[in-house]
């Protein structure tokens, strides 16, 4: 018997625990990159972390495919307009 799959009668084949492992590691990436990287002003990241823990894959698709995008366009933003700001200084 082959030690990565195990086939019918062996138990879990490979693929499923593919699609096991990897939404669970999805998961734990944005609870991390929620607690890390959301402004902890007011209540969003205590709201995106409610959001991800609760409703599981699907708060976690959430996050990151609405969220982040804008969390990252208001980092730049807010980086352009620094830069700007010391380049006047110049």
């Amino acid at each position: 018997m082959n030690a990565i799959s195990f086939g019918i009668s062996g138990g879990p084949d490979g693929l499923v625990v593919l699609l096991l492992i990897l939404p669970t590691v999805f998961w734990i990436w944005t609870i991390v990159d929620c607690s890390k990287h959301e402004s902890a002003e007011g209540s969003d990241r205590l709201v995106w972390l409610i959001v991800i823990i609760l409703i599981g894959i699907i708060g976690s698709l959430t996050y990151c495919f609405v969220r982040r995008p804008a969390r990252i366009r208001e980092h730049r933003l807010q980086t352009d307009g620094e830069d700007d700001s010391k380049n006047a200084l110049c």
